[in-house]
């Protein structure tokens, strides 16, 4: 069995060394088939990627982040807290980051209590998740719960407007009541690390220790433990913030919608849990930043598909040509094959094999024949002259396309050989009879096409994308409009076939009746 499996492949190889110049030709058209495909995977999603990254990071980032903020009861923190950090996490579940929760006190008056404050002076406690990852101790320590008098760490923007300095003690009465006094020692000062940072979302009081109000400047705030934030300051309402923070360079193109989806979503999924008696604000414009994305991908991957379309049409023209060469050089050889005894269905199998030896290392070369293309674009081609910086990465849909475009010129390429597998006397008849027409000019084919091409066309040059609108207000592909790039090029080569015979006709009429 192996023995009747190895001689066709014996026959195959001695076929090809034989024709080994159109054999090469033929490889050479199957590699550029599949490269040009895969690089049109790689660099549209390479563009894609390129501006997304760009897109987000152009906005501002308080309309990139999430910003949860709700006035809660102490003893119903823990349920809250359970809700929306659960809500907020199906968001970062996209693209991993941070969700930085904060809890502020009241206002406490520093009338009194800090030297040249006036009743007009407030300041308010906080306990923020992560504050020492984020900020850095410039003198002390960070406080701890439990002290007594109770420990705090204030920024040194706040201590230096309050002129405050380590070991300090102060009195401090709230604003809801005199009978409140929370007595506090300073036992550090702290500076954030990097003010831009997503983790404060430009928090102007965190970051200069001041916010000014039009009758009241608050100070602060006064980073405490929570425990002591919950147990030792606060007498009423709680003032939690919850920041998503997202790591955007870990979104994947495919997944924009669906994080758009969550971001729009989360409002409305944490008041079906908390009832509509819960007063809360959600502070993004992550969804319309994301709904701008999204029409940036579909306007960029459509304009590459384009071009991708066109190359596949332009390759398979040419596989089918070189294809058509190859079965036309061993045409009488096939023929003498079937007289000998040989069906059409060893031929084909021959063929078959042939073409897998061509096909398979162009389709697993091609991905990384496109990745090293795209790079040496990047360093010294037009993108580098744009500015454009790109990161193509081989990924299982370009191995996908290469394979499909594979296989569609192994198909090409067992086809004609098929096609030929006939006797010597059909052979000698084909020779001796060549029609003028093509199958697809006696169908109509190339006038469907042109009409198609024209309707597409028209359509295309009205909406200058092949992109259209529900009639829910949505964006898609039209699959006529995608296509009518191609199909123009394709009908236009289908005239050709037409015209240039009967051009060709013409002028040997008038040659001969000049020479007569």
């Amino acid at each position: 069995m192996l023995e009747g499996l190895l001689a066709p492949l014996r026959v195959v190889l001695q076929r090809s060394l034989a024709d080994w110049l159109i054999v090469v030709a033929t490889w050479l058209v199957i590699a550029c088939a599949t490269t040009l495909l895969a690089i049109g995977v790689l660099y549209g999603d390479a563009v894609a990627l390129s501006g997304l990254r760009q897109t987000l990071a152009a906005e501002p980032i308080t309309a990139t982040s999430i910003d949860v903020m709700m006035r809660v009861e102490p003893d119903e923190l823990a349920a809250v807290d359970e809700v929306v950090t659960r809500q907020s996490r199906r968001i970062l579940g996209w693209t991993g980051g941070e969700l930085a929760r904060t809890i502020r006190s009241g206002t406490y008056g520093l009338g009194g209590a800090v030297e040249g404050a006036s009743e007009a002076d407030l300041a308010i406690f906080a306990a923020a998740d992560r504050l020492e990852q984020h900020a850095s101790i410039v003198d002390g320590a960070w406080p701890a719960a439990g002290s007594e008098p109770l420990e705090a760490a204030l920024s040194t923007a706040a201590a230096d407007v309050l002129g405050l300095e380590l070991g300090d003690e102060l009195s401090l009465t709230s604003r809801a009541g005199e009978d409140r006094v929370v007595d506090l020692r300073i036992v550090g000062t702290w500076r954030p690390n990097d003010p831009g940072e997503r983790y404060w979302l430009g928090d102007i009081l965190e970051l200069t220790g001041v916010s000014e109000g039009s009758s009241f400047s608050v100070h602060g705030p006064l980073a405490v433990t929570r425990d002591d934030l919950v147990g030792r300051v606060v007498t009423g309402d709680l003032d939690v913030s919850w920041r998503t923070l997202p790591q955007f360079e870990n979104l994947a193109l495919e997944d924009v919608r669906w994080m758009r989806s969550d971001a729009a979503a989360l409002e409305r999924r944490i008041r079906s849990e908390l009832g509509d008696a819960a007063f809360f604000s959600v502070a993004t414009d992550l969804p319309r930043v994301l709904a701008g994305v999204d029409r940036s991908l579909l306007v960029s991957r459509s304009g590459v598909l384009l071009l991708t379309i066109q190359f596949a049409i332009l390759a398979g023209y040419a596989l089918l040509l070189v294809a058509g060469l190859l079965a036309e050089q061993r045409r009488v050889e096939t023929a003498l094959l079937r007289s000998r005894g040989a069906a059409a269905a060893h031929v084909a199998w021959m063929a078959f094999l042939e073409g897998l030896l061509l096909v398979v290392p162009a389709s697993l070369a091609a991905p990384w024949i496109a990745l090293g293309v795209l790079g040496l674009f990047d360093a010294v081609g037009p993108l580098a002259a744009a500015g454009v910086n790109i990161e193509p990465r081989v990924n299982d849909v370009a191995f996908i396309v290469a394979g499909a475009a594979g296989l569609t010129c192994l198909i090409g390429l067992v086809i004609p050989a098929f096609a030929s597998s006939r006797g010597l006397a059909a052979v000698r008849q084909t020779l001796a009879r060549q029609g003028n027409q093509t199958l697809a000019q006696r169908l109509g084919i190339d006038l469907v096409l042109v009409v198609l091409a024209g309707i597409g066309l028209w359509q295309l040059r009205q909406y200058g994308a092949p992109l259209t609108a529900t009639v829910r207000g949505s964006v898609g592909l039209d699959p006529l409009l995608v296509a009518a790039p191609a199909i123009g090029l394709l009908a236009g080569a289908i005239l050709a076939l037409r015209v240039v015979p009967l051009l060709a006709e013409l002028a040997e009429r008038v040659l001969g009746t000049r020479s007569g």
